[in-house]
């Protein structure tokens, strides 16, 4: 790579309004690209007569008073610029996604708002529960909910046993309605847990009582102070397994995945020494080596839940087997992808090494 001189440095200082970059690049025998990122750090980046022009503090006051409410091709013609600029500059000052408080809302600032969890809003409310909401592209992040505030109010007021006034803040909704003030009054008398949202120690506790595997959603629930329902929807939402855990600590994430085997085998042990003179749980469904009963049931001899070990089909030979969980290959067919994805992985190991 050849060094730039500081004749060459100078040339560019002298030309560079006047001359193209390929002009430039084939006066001072330098590739094109090695010319502009020259040009560049050289600090020589605004030619006289370009189409770009320095923002005004007046036009950044203008996008920070109507974003959310007109369009960026509206903002685009007030202004005078192209699109593409108005998108670029919104997104460099923080206004890509968001919108203000106003007419237009999006369903997380509906959320933060009224302080409830963002499913709430887009998976209850709106789908279910009647609120008009719909989808919107908002700058560079995408599709976004946006939500109209005279619809919300309209809701919000057709609708007072969905959310807890104790978590808008006075006045957060422009101005205390007549309706609004009996209901904060109303849910005064309320316990406070009610739909409340979930806490990292909460999300922890729920962790660690789902991993045991001895408890039902339910007790769970019972005591944590939250509905079946409630702990059925944060498991699908939470990182349940660790995978985050994993890669934020490992060492400890393979302490809890040791605690967790030493747990099954032990109650494997226990399960075998308490049920051992039981030939039915042998055939039953419900029976799990590790949990015992998942029906419920004391013992065997007064069993009423008892079910067959339902058969199943493997994907790949066609052939039936018996498992109590749900599986897509049988036990010989699994057997034979492992070793097949074993081979290669040995071969690809073997052509990366070579």
């Amino acid at each position: 790579m050849t060094r730039w001189t500081q004749e060459q440095d100078d040339y560019l200082r002298a030309h560079w309004q006047e001359q193209s970059d390929k002009e430039l690049a084939a006066a001072v025998g330098h590739p094109l690209a090695s010319t502009g990122a020259r040009r560049g750090k050289l600090g020589l980046c605004k030619r006289k007569g370009c189409r770009g022009k320095d923002w005004t503090q007046k036009e950044l006051d203008y996008i920070a008073e109507v974003w959310g409410e007109k369009t960026i091709p509206q903002i685009a013609r007030h202004l005078g610029r192209s699109i593409n600029a108005v998108k670029i500059k919104a997104n460099r000052l923080g206004y890509a996604g968001q919108m203000k408080y106003g007419e237009m809302m999006t369903a997380r600032k509906v959320s933060e708002l009224l302080g409830v969890d963002v499913h709430a809003v887009c998976d209850y409310w709106i789908p279910k529960c009647g609120l008009k909401g719909r989808k919107k592209r908002i700058g560079e992040s995408g599709r976004c909910t946006i939500i109209k505030f005279a619809d919300l109010l309209e809701w919000l007021e057709a609708n007072q046993d969905k959310w807890d006034s104790r978590r808008v803040e006075l006045y957060g909704l422009g101005m205390e309605y007549d309706w609004l003030k009996e209901k904060r009054k109303a849910d005064a008398l309320i316990p406070v847990r009610k739909a409340q949202k979930w806490t990292p120690e909460e999300d922890d506790r729920l962790r660690a009582m789902f991993r045991r595997g001895d408890m039902t959603y339910a007790e769970i629930g019972a005591v944590l102070g939250r509905s079946k329902t409630a702990v059925g929807h944060r498991l699908t939402r939470t990182d349940i397994w660790g995978t985050a855990e994993k890669k934020r600590d490992p060492e400890r994430f393979q302490r809890m995945a040791l605690y967790i085997r030493l747990i099954t085998a032990l109650r494997f042990q226990v399960n075998a020494l308490g049920y051992e003179p039981y030939w039915q749980k042998a055939m039953c469904q419900h029976w799990s080596d590790a949990k015992g009963c998942t029906a419920g049931c004391a013992d065997c001899d007064s069993c009423t839940q008892f079910q067959r070990i339902r058969p199943q089909y493997c994907r790949r030979c066609g052939g039936e087997f018996l498992e109590r969980e749900g599986s897509t290959f049988c036990p010989r067919c699994r057997t034979m992808r492992k070793k097949q994805a074993q081979r290669k992985w040995a071969v690809l190991r073997k052509r990366k090494g070579a």
